[in-house]
């Protein structure tokens, strides 16, 4: 987070790297096609229930399907137990949608709404990349390595996989990573101030995780300007800007629980148990369960904040150990709770804020790479399949397998392989009693790759089928 050696800062007139639109429209091409096109899980329902409510002038979402799983607040009311920021984003499609459904008829509205809804985190995924590749040019990357970098991140890493998948988690890393990247520009333009504390705002507005994670990057900003009258100038002015999301948060909770400072989430009590050995297993998954960790789902970015390690340390050594200190400090809150891996999800979607961190360490990498040339093409390969496995398959799916289909392996990425292979109309082996009439076998969204304009094409084929009957979304046990 130190400025770096005026040679390492990019110039910013006619000599500076041009912007990777033709890129970013790549990914954005991509990203639209990788989109499910329905909002799967218990946690995303809610929050759009909470949509449809805000829509109708109230919060409460009583009766709309999931008030067992909600909690009850002021009037006896059930509401959504998370963030409102994607309840309020979805707001513009939602209307949208309502406005074509009056004039397009034969489709549910349901649908439509649910639809438009889940292409919500395509433009949180695009958003990262294009603070990441700004960041980039300022630090004097050249247009093709910002090229390579871009495609590194957003095709390797689960921005991809989360780009369809419509949690909170991406919103958060957006907001904080912003938030970071205006506090870094602050001494090219004053209103990079206002800007660092209004993203980091969104943020806190977008799931109750942030709540640890905001003191902590501002934390990192007193650390390096407290010194200065100048320093402590901004970061005071990051804090007033933080306010208006702060009294948003104050009176979201007034409304649903008759208190500003009160937030229920309920079952999530109890923790894993107290002793080393429970800690350190869980502490371990979140880093590398083969379900759920972060490393071997983020193989390209972690190799590339390792390559950049000892120069991007000597320059801006504060900015290196910050994504270390992230995760960390984040692996150690979520090590005590039973959700710690999110639920039925792909790869760690808890600890998503930190890829566009690591990923910072692209400018300190050195022109000829070495041996971490082979290291960083084999990551990005092995990246690929990865997220091409997220993409394709819904992970309720791969969990229903091992239940379902005689002699289904353990191993995560023969399951992965297996089901993208069912998906594909590879020859799978006969389901068997109560496994044909299973939500694995009926369920449209089980049967094709997990992609909007495949469930279209199988919908069109089996219209008025019972299998398109579908089953409910299923909770994630988790907290977006």
């Amino acid at each position: 987070m130190s400025t770096p050696p005026p040679d390492a800062v990019a110039p910013r007139g006619p000599g500076a790297s041009r912007f990777p639109w033709r890129v970013l429209a790549l990914l954005a091409g991509v990203y639209l096609l990788s989109v499910s096109g329905r909002l799967p899980v218990m946690d995303q329902s809610v929050m759009f229930n909470q949509t449809r409510s805000l829509i109708s002038g109230h919060l409460s979402i009583s009766g709309m399907g999931w008030d067992h799983m909600t909690p009850v607040g002021v009037g006896g009311q059930h509401y959504s137990q998370y963030g409102v920021l994607m309840s309020v984003l979805w707001i513009p499609s939602t209307i949208l949608m309502r406005i074509v459904a009056a004039v397009v008829h034969g489709v549910p509205l349901k649908m439509l709404e649910e639809f438009a809804a889940s292409f919500i985190n395509v433009g949180a995924s695009l958003g990262i990349l294009a603070y990441l590749a700004q960041e980039w040019r300022r630090r004097g990357v050249d247009a093709a390595r910002i090229r390579l970098g871009l495609l590194g991140i957003g095709f390797s890493s689960l921005l991809w996989a989360y780009s369809k998948m419509p949690f909170s988690d991406l919103w958060m890393a957006l907001g904080l990573f912003a938030g970071y990247c205006h506090w870094r520009w602050r001494e090219g333009w004053a209103g990079h101030v206002c800007l660092s504390g209004f993203w980091l705002g969104l943020a806190l507005l977008s799931r109750k995780q942030a709540q640890l994670m905001v003191p902590v990057l501002i934390a990192t900003f007193a650390w390096e300007a407290w010194r200065t009258a100048t320093g402590r100038k901004a970061i005071m002015g990051v804090v007033l800007a933080l306010i208006p999301a702060a009294l948003m948060q104050g009176l979201y909770n007034y409304g649903r629980f008759g208190n500003p400072f009160l937030e229920v989430y309920p079952y999530v009590e109890g923790g894993a148990p107290l002793d080393f050995a429970g800690l350190a297993q869980n502490f371990l998954g979140i880093l590398i369960d083969p379900f759920n960790g972060f490393l071997p789902y983020n193989l390209f970015v972690i190799t590339l904040a390792s390559a950049a390690g000892l120069r991007w340390w000597r320059v801006d050594p504060l900015g290196a150990a910050l994504p270390w200190l992230l995760l960390g400090a984040s692996a150690l809150l979520l090590c005590r709770f039973y959700f710690w891996s999110g639920g039925l999800c792909f790869g760690s979607r808890y600890l998503l804020f930190v890829i566009p961190f690591a990923a910072l360490g692209l400018p300190y990498l050195s022109v000829s790479l070495g041996a971490w040339r082979w290291g960083l093409g084999v990551a990005f390969g092995l990246g690929v399949l990865i997220q091409l496995a997220g993409v394709m398959i819904d992970p309720l799916a791969v969990s229903m397998r091992r239940q379902w289909v005689p002699g289904a392996p353990n191993s995560v990425a023969r399951l992965y392989a297996a089901e993208i292979g069912r998906v594909l109309g590879v020859t799978q082996p006969a389901l068997t009693g109560a496994a044909q009439t299973s939500p694995y076998a009926v369920h449209p969204a089980f049967q094709v790759p997990d992609v909007w304009w495949a469930h279209v094409l199988y919908e069109l084929r089996h219209r008025g089928a019972t299998a398109s009957k579908g089953v409910p979304p299923v909770s994630a046990k988790g907290q977006p």
